[in-house]
């Protein structure tokens, strides 16, 4: 088709005389569906394709069958569990569900973002308030931004749910600045790129100012396939903001593909029904994440303050560490660098590993972890409130770090505590961590706790993560034997037995969690129970003078999760066929 030239400077404009132009116009945005009909096999290939767009085939086919296939497994539980609530979530509707519905739950498991700000709003709101609620203990600001929410939307606003009902464009800037990474920007807009539109606002000015780690989501986008056929010929649904989401991911490096349904459907189809049961297939979402080196700091440009190496405002006073039997600051340094070594040469710790720390402490080991979790979080909790007030001081700069007073009884470090250790659930979701520890918290643990303990890292562990335990092994302790200066003192002497517990003894029977050991037949035998199993051979510490060679100062127990054999099921008390230890 010929297109006019452009008139010159004076000479009579050649506008049409009405509003606008006709649809299929050159200068319309709208088609004209008689000219979509003629080009339909161009337009809607059997095998659509989008060449210049990195789908990331396998990290979607990895986010499939880890994630999306963990997450399935609760979501029918979550909406047994809200199907009497005012305004909730449910399927079937004709809006949001299927396929989509599971990643966005899959996804915040993954993610336990900080904030999520949602442009739109309907069905997907319900939802995320549900797992918000259910799922993530409340931890996630959930801000809706939509100038016409429903009253179903209206009834989910609460303490951790911010309702404007405005349209995105007359919204600041500065709060889509204050998302920090793996918090989620949320986008079912009017899918109209225009003059004035919240696509272009949401294009021109949001995206760009995202922070590097900043998930988006964006719905009714088919790429690599086009609009659907009916949308566009039988209903006229003129949207176009796909194709600026198209040209947004082309042969860029600010935007990560994560997860595309469309994509997925096309090409990982098995993998789909494997994960999701053969159903559920249908969706039309796509997720990014704004790239690590999305906005490169200058070389002139001096390092913030929070990237010196040792951060003062984060070292508790000398009174605190004391609690902890440290009297040096470098004795401080030296524990919290020691594990940072060893969770990454036995813990397989990565940049995004989501890591779970069974007693805080003072953050001795969170200290060194905020250089190392750049993509990843970390949790923990702790028994001494004291300690916990001071570590809330890291959330200030680092949102993905959060921790949690468990108010858990203890005979020496907490005997009025008001929780039961034997029978306390972690305060998580199932499969939310890649790597859980305890750093010198087994070695104060009676065997009925350890029990419980290790029952609950079995049920948080995703299933290819692992856990990381230190103990004092009591195949590694001779009285007789010289130790090392530290560990020859009475309160080491394990000599005691308990309730005659095979393989467990104590240092002090009047304080008897002050200090505990174990065996390792009885440690891999508890275990066994909670579905863990050995990962690799116990690491010998330095404490018993046992071994010439040793990592650290007290012995490591690497776990995983326990392979199931053909025919096996594991019980959902104990781990496994059979009753448990009875202490």
């Amino acid at each position: 088709m010929r297109r006019p030239r452009f008139r010159r400077r004076g000479s009579p404009a050649r506008w049409p005389p009405g509003p606008g132009f006709s649809a299929g116009h050159w200068y319309s945005p709208n088609v004209d569906p008689s000219r979509a009909e003629q080009h339909k096999d161009a337009l809607w290939p059997e095998r659509p394709q989008a060449a210049t767009v990195e789908f990331n085939v396998d990290a979607q086919r990895h986010f499939v069958l880890t994630r999306l296939a963990s997450a399935t497994r609760v979501y029918d539980e979550l909406l047994d569990a809200i199907a009497h609530e005012p305004g909730a979530y449910t399927e079937p509707n004709d809006y949001f569900m299927g396929l989509d519905s599971r990643v966005l739950v899959a996804t915040l498991l993954e993610l336990r973002p900080r904030a999520v700000i949602e442009i739109g709003s309907g069905f997907s709101t319900r939802l995320m308030a549900a797992v918000n609620h259910h799922l993530l203990e409340s931890s996630v600001h959930i801000t809706t931004i939509d100038p016409f929410p429903s009253d179903e939307v209206r009834t989910l606003v609460s303490g951790t749910q911010t309702l404007i009902a405005e349209p995105v464009q007359a919204v600041g800037l500065d709060r889509f600045a204050q998302l920090g990474r793996r918090d989620v920007l949320f986008i079912d807009s009017s899918h109209v790129l225009k003059t004035g539109s919240d696509v272009a606002f949401l294009l021109a000015d949001v995206l760009p100012r995202l922070a590097a780690g900043v998930v988006v989501h964006f719905h009714d986008v088919f790429l690599p396939a086009e609009y659907p056929y009916e949308w566009v010929v039988a209903q006229r649904r003129d949207w176009n903001e796909q194709y600026a989401v198209h040209a947004l991911l082309a042969n860029s490096d600010r935007y990560e593909v994560l997860f595309g349904s469309r994509f997925a459907m096309q090409e990982l189809r098995t993998e789909l029904e494997d994960a999701l049961g053969g159903k559920a297939l249908g969706g039309q979402s796509i997720w990014l994440r704004v790239a690590d080196d999305a906005a490169p700091r200058s070389p002139a440009e001096p390092l913030p303050v929070r990237a010196l190496a040792y951060d003062p405002q984060l070292v508790p006073p000398i009174e605190l560490m004391r609690t902890e039997g440290i009297d040096v600051l470098e004795e401080w340094f030296r524990w919290g660098e020691e594990w940072s070594v060893m969770l990454r040469v036995y813990g397989r710790l990565r940049a995004s590993s989501r890591v779970l720390e069974i007693g805080c402490g003072l953050g001795r080991t969170a200290f060194p972890l905020r250089f190392l979790l750049s993509e990843g979080s970390y949790d923990g909790f702790e028994i001494v409130a004291q300690k916990v007030q001071f570590l809330q001081r890291f959330t200030a700069d680092y949102p993905n770090f959060r921790f949690i007073h468990a108010d858990l009884a203890n005979t020496h470090y907490n005997p009025a505590g008001r929780l039961d250790p034997s029978t306390f659930r972690f305060p998580y979701g199932d499969e939310a961590f890649d790597l859980v520890y305890a750093a010198s918290v087994f070695t104060h643990l009676l065997p009925q706790h350890a029990t419980q303990y290790l029952r609950e890292i079995s049920r948080v562990l995703t299933v290819d993560g692992r856990a990381v335990v230190s103990v004092f092994l009591l195949d590694n302790f001779d009285p007789a034997r010289r130790r090392p200066l530290g560990f020859s003192r009475s309160g080491f002497d394990l000599v005691h037995r308990y309730r005659d517990v095979d393989g467990f003894a104590v240092a002090e029977r009047s304080d008897p969690e002050r200090m505990t050991g174990y065996s390792l037949e009885l440690l891999t035998d508890l275990a066994d129970r909670a579905g863990l199993e050995l990962a690799e051979p116990p690491v010998p510490g330095l404490w018993s003078g046992a071994h010439l060679v040793a990592v650290g100062a007290q012995d490591l127990v690497v776990l995983r999760r326990r392979t199931v054999e053909p025919g096996e099921s594991l019980d959902a008390e104990t781990g496994r066929t059979g009753s448990g230890l009875s202490v």
